[in-house]
């Protein structure tokens, strides 16, 4: 599987050929080589569902194909959505009111320590649904000084959501990722 957009890494070797003899071709995809034996491999956006790679060796002066070998090609899945202050990340139905209401606070999209690819996921908007059922749109990642002064009226043990969260990953395409809600 190749996931559109994303740097695809690739180990392509061919017996008896250096790698500077080597040629990768996706008519679907940019290559680019990324050092002896590795590639890089990023589907366009508008790929198909289905893409051949091929590899051509420089033999006796004359380039022959190698072989190709069909790749399946996916969106990357969604990340998970996680409020973030100076590196700590808190997880689960619950968080500090202080920790919400500081300023650094910010939203981050990842697939965490355990996820399949490592790809950097950037907030582009969302918005805070207060308990009043009040929402607040946001551009970027971080709360507004306007958002910041409404959270400090908010009770404790009362819920806040943030919802319609955008987010665009390495392609470029910008997705829902959906919503998340803690209680202060």
């Amino acid at each position: 599987i190749m996931f559109k957009g994303y740097e695809n890494p690739f180990s392509i070797s061919v017996p008896g050929v250096a790698s500077s003899d080597l040629q990768v071709k996706c008519k679907d995809a940019s290559v680019k080589e990324g050092g002896t034996g590795k590639w890089v491999i990023v589907p366009h956006n508008n790929a198909p569902k289905m893409t051949t790679i091929e590899v051509y060796a420089m033999v006796e002066g004359k380039q022959m194909l190698m072989g190709g070998y069909d790749f399946r090609i996916k969106q990357l899945p969604d990340p998970k959505v996680y409020v973030e202050r100076g590196g700590k990340i808190i997880e689960g139905s619950k968080i500090p009111a202080a920790f919400l209401r500081d300023k650094s606070t910010q939203l981050v999209a990842q697939y965490g320590a355990d996820g399949l690819v490592n790809a950097t996921f950037q907030i582009v908007s969302f918005k805070v649904r207060f308990p009043s059922g009040v929402e607040e749109p946001i551009n970027g990642n971080k709360f507004t000084a306007n958002v910041l002064s409404k959270l400090a009226t908010v009770k404790a043990g009362s819920t806040i959501s943030l919802i319609d969260i955008q987010g665009r990953g390495p392609g470029g395409q910008t997705t829902n990722l959906g919503r998340i809600s803690f209680e202060l």
